[in-house]
């Protein structure tokens, strides 16, 4: 502590080493502290469980300095994780899928100036979530010359925010609303987005579906959330034994041949464009295309067949444009070529399930 100090001592208690005779009076010590700096205390606050992926916040308000002194803080993350600001007090980060299963660690350094003190916090990525990283190919857009899907709906803004799967008696949680902001729209290249689709995951051991809910689909197969960019989410399942499905608004739908085992904190890859064998109903449920598997197009009133009645459908809206399900190359308009090339290949199949 800051202040004047003084130290006395009596030197009639000690005696001369040669002639043995005791001292006389007192000695006195005067010192003076001008200030002293006590170190920072850091705090990087308690350790956090994480439940849901986004935008998560560190807290080091509870740091302080004993001798009121302002301080400047550093974050360092020992996990290469980007921070908003790392000398703030409180920055923020963005968990995504990248980080589940794992445990990131932060370092909070606290400085008064002349003195640095740290302090760890640990943020645990614990999510009763699944995340699939789903792809697919749509027979109608898809070109074997690129290996990729057409995008013209979204090159003519025909591909609506809020997604088309709104009958729950097709779609059993169709009634979720899930939205989009037109920037998304505005991605080109292999990740453009080509339409919306719907998944659904089905309960192996209780025969029943669980969950489900509409995506957004790239150019180059991928189904990601509405965010444009992250695996398809869906929130609060139980690990154990499923069956995915997906579905498109003019194509026939397809189911996983086997179940997947959901482990939580995990990311579950499917890919169903490789191997027939992984969709049920092997070749029977799909189309290959130089090798490619595809789901069929031609299942214009969605009924899960390409029949007789899509036939007279298509040719109802024959040169009408829009988004439209009766477009089965999805160009944006109703040509003979979606009957004749997209259509009648196809007639008299369906979905395996």
């Amino acid at each position: 502590t800051p202040g004047q100090y003084k130290l006395s001592w009596n030197k009639s208690f000690y005696q001369k080493y040669i002639s043995g005779k005791p001292g006389e009076g007192t000695s006195d010590l005067i010192w003076r502290i001008v200030n002293s700096n006590g170190a920072p205390i850091a705090n990087a606050g308690a350790d956090i469980i994480l439940k849901d992926l986004g935008l998560v916040g560190l807290n080091g308000s509870g740091s302080y300095d004993p001798d009121s002194d302002p301080l400047s803080y550093k974050w360092i993350s020992l996990d290469q994780v980007t921070l908003s600001d790392s000398t703030a007090v409180s920055p923020n980060f963005v968990a995504t899928e990248k980080h589940v299963g794992k445990v990131l660690t932060f370092l909070l350094l606290v400085s008064d100036g002349s003195k640095t003190s740290s302090d760890l916090v640990r943020v645990f990525i614990e999510l009763d979530d699944i995340l699939l990283n789903t792809k697919i190919f749509l027979q109608g857009p898809y070109s074997d010359s690129d290996g990729l899907m057409s995008d013209q709906l979204r090159v003519q803004n025909l591909i609506p925010l809020a997604h088309p799967y709104t009958d729950i008696s097709r779609y059993k949680f169709g009634n979720k609303s899930k939205n989009v902001i037109p920037a998304i729209f505005q991605v080109q290249g292999n990740d453009a987005i080509v339409d919306w689709v719907y998944i659904e995951i089905k309960d192996v051991d209780k025969d029943s579906i669980l969950n489900g809910g509409a995506f957004l689909l790239q150019r180059d197969g991928d189904i990601v959330d509405s965010n444009g960019v992250s695996s398809a989410v869906f929130l609060n399942i139980p690990k154990g034994k499923y069956s995915i499905s997906v579905f498109h608004r003019n194509h026939v739908p397809i189911r996983t041949s086997s179940f997947i085992n959901i482990i939580l904190n995990k990311i579950e890859n499917v890919d169903l464009t490789q191997d027939p064998l992984k969709i049920l109903g092997d070749i029977n449920a799909v189309n290959s295309i130089s090798g490619i598997y595809v789901m069929m197009s031609g299942d214009a009133d969605r009924n899960g067949q390409v029949q007789q009645i899509d036939v007279h459908q298509c040719f109802g809206k024959l040169n009408e444009m829009g988004y439209l399900t009766e477009d089965l190359d999805m160009n944006g308009t109703v040509e003979r070529i979606d009957i004749d090339m997209k259509l009648l290949p196809n007639l008299g199949r369906g979905k395996q399930f």
